[in-house]
């Protein structure tokens, strides 16, 4: 399994969908599930830019990790957002039901993102709603890498701000240099 980190608009997607042409890997986005199957109520305060419940999350994640056939052959996108799901993921891990072969931080400046962002033109890609999901990375995202760390597990930062076929060929080296070796604890 592949683990892609980073804000809106890192290219997370796009690098998923990548590897899914090239190498076979199933795209499991949480973005494009929360998109698709989100009540209205939810679907309201994801336009506003807000984030929905964890333990709606990790059972709509958990739920289309068990219809996988592969689950070394998955991308996650967009999970973990939040330290509730990240130690989630380690608990998975530790009872032997995940394995991570990569944790992969596409990391860009705010700028270059919200340009891409609004450049995509989604309904929910507002500038109110790109500023709150910046914001709220910024509080619970980034400390995921530090809790990955922390538990040995190495955290690969890509410079997202990059063409998509350079951001795939630093992606493509991760890969290839064993993205997962153990880090020792910080």
């Amino acid at each position: 399994m592949i683990i892609f980190i980073g804000v809106s608009g890192a290219g997370k997607g796009t690098q998923s969908k990548m590897l899914v042409a090239e190498q076979g890997y199933i795209h499991l986005s949480t973005g494009e599930m929360l998109r698709q199957y989100a009540t209205p109520a939810q679907r309201a305060g994801m336009l506003e830019g807000r984030w929905l419940d964890d333990n709606e999350v990790i059972a709509m994640v958990e739920k289309a990790l068990e219809e996988v056939p592969d689950r070394n052959k998955v991308i996650l996108d967009g999970f973990p957002r939040t330290l509730v799901q990240a130690r989630w993921v380690l608990r998975q891990i530790d009872c032997g039901k995940l394995n991570i072969n990569a944790v992969i931080n596409l990391d860009a400046s705010l700028d270059i993102l919200k340009m891409r962002l609004l450049a995509r033109g989604r309904m929910d890609d507002t500038e109110h709603a790109i500023a709150l999901r910046f914001k709220e990375y910024g509080k619970m995202t980034r400390p995921i890498i530090k809790l990955f760390r922390d538990h040995g597990i190495h955290v690969s930062r890509v410079d997202a701000g990059q063409s998509p076929e350079g951001v795939h060929r630093a992606v493509l080296v991760c890969l290839a240099n064993g993205a997962m070796l153990s880090e020792p604890p910080a």
